[in-house]
């Protein structure tokens, strides 16, 4: 839903947002690339109750990050949640509107590769971070 709202493709393409798999990110990380990874994508992001986080014990950036063998840089940007409102419509949450809001975003410790680390770990690393800046 949220590609239908006007200009809101275009300006994924002009910051080159993918909808990346786990295969097509360790390909583009091991190229050099650098890129953001939402763990939670645009459902946490625009729809869950306060800061919950919706991720699962093996999340796909963990995944990414332990095949590939990088390093993780945990971001949290603060009020997120207030950029955009939703309105309920037949059971599906429709954005509304943007709005101006201060937005800080924290930047964590850069966790190391480690490849006696299972995924599991990984994650559980950069959700205590996650959950300190809540």
């Amino acid at each position: 839903m949220m590609f239908k709202i006007p200009g809101y493709q275009t300006f994924l393409e002009a910051v080159e947002h993918i909808s990346g798999t786990v295969e097509s990110c360790v390909s583009m990380l091991e190229k050099g690339e650098l890129f953001l990874i939402y763990p939670g994508g645009m459902k946490e992001g625009l729809t869950s109750n306060g800061y919950n986080l919706l991720w699962k014990p093996n999340a796909g950036f963990a995944k990414v990050a332990q095949k590939a063998k990088v390093p993780v840089i945990p971001l949290f940007t603060k009020n997120t949640r207030q950029v955009s409102a939703e309105i309920s419509f037949f059971g599906k949450l429709l954005p509304i509107g943007w709005f101006p809001v201060k937005l800080k975003t924290y930047v964590g410790e850069k966790i190391e590769f480690d490849e006696n680390r299972s995924v599991e770990e990984l994650v559980s690393l950069v959700f205590i971070f996650f959950n300190s800046k809540i």
